[in-house]
């Protein structure tokens, strides 16, 4: 019931917290699929990732204060639970449009993880790219960006990488 009314607020240009923009949204999970996690936090803060009314994927989403949605990318940061575990802690993630979780910050274990835009996000004090989850550059102390590149400086290695937001190519300068 509550996201066929959430669904007709949209209808009607209702600004909603849950709107992620580019047609994607987080619809509150029914309290009867919350399994453990329905005695932490308001029931309707976990939800499910839908991308124009159909449903991208079965993980249990919360929006977390570096959400900026998907109105300029095809990836955005949310907060992602499991229903199995008695706990009001989620991991940190980075999703793409299709539901599917790029990149997962494990119980904060990090305190730099964040999208840096493209397919590029930063993790334990390194460059992701998000199309393998794999480290570019695992540890760096300068970063510079341009349109279409990130500049970062290489720590205590004297190399600049030259990494392209879109494909996450790198080249290498000494």
């Amino acid at each position: 019931m509550k996201i066929a009314l959430l669904r007709v607020g949209f209808a009607f240009g209702i600004k909603n917290e849950n709107d992620l923009g580019a047609g994607m949204h987080l619809y509150p999970v029914p309290t009867e699929e919350l399994g453990m996690l329905k005695k932490h936090r308001n029931s309707h803060e976990y939800c499910y990732l839908f991308n124009n009314g159909v449903k991208v994927s079965d993980n249990i989403f919360r929006r977390g204060g570096m959400c900026r949605g998907f109105k300029e990318s095809e990836y955005s940061m949310l907060i992602v639970y499991d229903k199995n575990k008695d706990s009001s802690w989620g991991n940190h993630v980075i999703v793409n449009k299709k539901g599917e979780i790029a990149l997962m910050q494990e119980r904060m274990s990090c305190d730099d993880f964040y999208y840096i835009g493209g397919v590029l996000a930063r993790m334990n004090k390194g460059v992701y790219s998000l199309l393998t989850g794999q480290v570019i550059v695992s540890e760096y102390s300068q970063q510079v960006g341009s349109k279409d590149f990130l500049f970062v400086g290489g720590y205590g290695s004297g190399k600049v990488y030259k990494i392209s937001y879109k494909t996450a190519e790198v080249e290498i300068f000494d």
